[in-house]
C-alpha cells in the first residue's frame, strides 16, 4: 500500500533567555539588514521587532511550546521542523537551545 501523506511544518524557535539577554538580537541584525534591503521588513525594524511579531518563538520552554501550540499550521501537520535560520548561530550557541527543545519543549508538546 501507498505511505500515508506527512506533512511537515517548520518554525523558528529559540527556548531559553538568549532571546532576552541579546545573543538573538545580535545575531539577527544581519538577517533584518537584508530584509529591509529587499522590502521584507520596513526601514525602522528591529531585531526586538522580529521577534515581539512571533516571526521567531523564543522564551522559556513553556512559552515556546505554548506559542508552538497556538500556532494555527501544528493541527495540520504529522512533522514539526524547528530551526534557527535567522539567527545564524553557531553550533556552541546552538546546542543548549537544542538540549532544550529535545528535553522540555518537547515533552510539554506531546503532553498537550
Amino acid at each position: 500500500g501507498r505511505a500515508p501523506a506527512r506533512v511537515g511544518l517548520s518554525r523558528p524557535i529559540h527556548p531559553g533567555s538568549d532571546a532576552r539577554d541579546g545573543l538573538l538580537g545580535a545575531r539577527l541584525v544581519p538577517w533584518i539588514e537584508r530584509g529591509r534591503a529587499d522590502g521584507r521588513f520596513p526601514p525602522d525594524f528591529t531585531p526586538a521587532d522580529y521577534l515581539a511579531v512571533g516571526n521567531m518563538y523564543t522564551g522559556s520552554p513553556e512559552d515556546v511550546a505554548r506559542a508552538l501550540r497556538a500556532d494555527p499550521g501544528l493541527a495540520y501537520a504529522t512533522d514539526l521542523l524547528c530551526h534557527s535560520q535567522p539567527a545564524r548561530l553557531s553550533p556552541s550557541e546552538l546546542l543548549p537551545a537544542m538540549e532544550l527543545t529535545a528535553k522540555k519543549v518537547r515533552p510539554l508538546l506531546l503532553a498537550g
